[in-house]
């Protein structure tokens, strides 16, 4: 149901509204993909430290406290309002978008990160659990780790990537420390040594995800008369669509020929 409502969609459709400015969207955009990491930093010692010593139903009751009071209090913010007016969506839009070979090359990035970020959070755990015999307090400490370089670099390439070029040369390196990361991953020899293909990986996970929101609002700002709502739809839906496929690939792989592969 969460990734059906996909609220972070129309978030990101109201950064591209509000700032219209390339260069202070893509800093807007850095932001706001640092806080996702700084989310997921801080979830996973709360996870595992609340259901150590709470129980199992404790870290959802907390959460869902915290997100009824978030969306209380956010009825007293005053909400900003448009200084222009932008396309309405319908069906021609859509396929236009769906047609652009820009649009379906960033979709496609988009896709092809979290199929392989699908395929690690699905395998690697039990297999650094299993085959190195970490605990679980050590596989905390490396995706807190990552995590956080993660969120300096999406930072980082938000605020540094503001022109067009920039930021295809920004997704490339990305794709392609992904890339690096994960296939040194399997070659690991212990537990620790993980952290070094993981935080590859993740830099290389935020660089591109940084550019890619504003890269594709960019397009559809010269391209598609500021269709903002539609391509952050597909935008998201990229992203969980790799989210699907990536932990099917990655278990069928596992099973059939290993983690290796």
């Amino acid at each position: 149901m969460c990734r059906l409502l996909k609220i972070s969609n129309s978030g990101l459709t109201m950064l591209a509204c509000l700032f219209h400015d390339d260069k202070e969207r893509a800093r807007a955009n850095g932001i706001a993909f640092g806080g996702l990491s700084l989310g997921i930093i801080l979830g996973f010692p709360f996870g595992s430290t609340v259901y150590q010593f709470l129980g199992r139903q404790a870290p959802f009751l907390i959460l869902a406290a915290i997100t009824l009071i978030d969306g209380a209090l956010r009825l007293l913010v005053d909400v900003p309002s448009e200084t222009e007016k932008h396309q309405r969506s319908n069906f021609k839009n859509f396929m236009q978008l769906l047609t652009d070979p820009y649009i379906l090359i960033g979709l496609g990035c988009n896709f092809i990160l979290h199929i392989g970020l699908g395929v690690m959070c699905t395998t690697s755990p039990a297999w650094i659990l299993g085959n190195l015999h970490a605990d679980q307090w050590n596989l905390g400490v490396i995706l807190v780790a990552s995590s956080t370089l993660q969120m300096i670099a999406q930072y980082l390439a938000g605020v540094h990537a503001t022109g067009i070029t920039s930021r295809w040369l920004y997704c490339m390196a990305g794709l392609i420390l992904f890339g690096a990361g994960m296939a040194v991953y399997p070659m690991c020899p212990s537990k620790w040594f993980v952290i070094g293909p993981e935080i590859v990986s993740r830099i290389g996970l935020g660089m591109a995800l940084a550019v890619l929101s504003a890269l594709l609002a960019h397009l559809v700002d010269i391209r598609h008369h500021s269709d903002y709502g539609t391509i952050y739809g597909l935008y998201c839906a990229s992203y969980n669509l790799g989210f699907v496929v990536g932990p099917i690939i990655g278990g069928y792989m596992v099973k059939a020929v290993g983690f290796e592969w």
